[in-house]
């Protein structure tokens, strides 16, 4: 397969990290599909939830969330804004999701994987009620960014939760076809 360096950069660095894999185009492909069903999931599924469950404007501040609107703000610019909400709600998975999806826009795949895996362990640790869906989202944009960084071994272990799961949710089905027709799944 024909090998695609898309942010090559001059001095022979791939992606600003020093003796990074160059990606085939088949898994920067997929690993781009899997970031867009990531992002429509989380943010379908966080609009649903907060049109279902209507929430005081004092109460996610106490529960370490931020607002529906601060929340909803940040996924539309996503480029300093969820950064400086961490700052204020440092257990918001959420907000973990919408700078990992930044982070992987600009091509810091390793602050990526890191901001993902917090979200993923906040999520698993019980945070503070969410959307059901930025669990599928953090581990999505996780797996796109272990292959954007040539980790395919690594890709498919962090997919294997999706690719066992059998709700019948369309975006874990969507998620989860992606992810068999581009090898993640076994």
């Amino acid at each position: 397969m024909r090998q695609v360096e898309s942010f090559g950069r001059k001095d022979g660095r791939v992606g600003g990290l020093n003796g990074a894999k160059p990606r085939t185009s088949k898994s920067e492909g997929v690993g781009w599909l899997i970031i867009a069903l990531a992002s429509f999931a989380v943010v379908g599924s966080t609009v649903l939830w907060l049109a279902t469950h209507p929430r005081p404007k004092a109460l996610p501040v106490a529960e370490g969330l931020a607002s529906s609107i601060e929340f909803l703000q940040a996924f539309g610019d996503p480029s300093g804004r969820a950064a400086d909400l961490i700052q204020r709600y440092p257990h918001d998975p959420r907000l973990r999701f919408v700078h990992g999806r930044h982070l992987l826009s600009v091509h810091d795949l390793a602050a990526a994987e890191r901001e993902l895996r917090i979200g993923l362990s906040q999520v698993a640790s019980g945070a503070p009620s969410v959307a059901p869906d930025v669990e599928l989202g953090l581990r999505t944009l996780l797996v796109a960014a272990l292959l954007k960084q040539g980790s395919l071994a690594d890709a498919k272990v962090a997919a294997q939760p999706l690719c066992a799961n059998k709700s019948s949710s369309p975006s874990v089905a969507k998620a989860r076809s992606a992810l068999r027709r581009s090898g993640m799944c076994d």
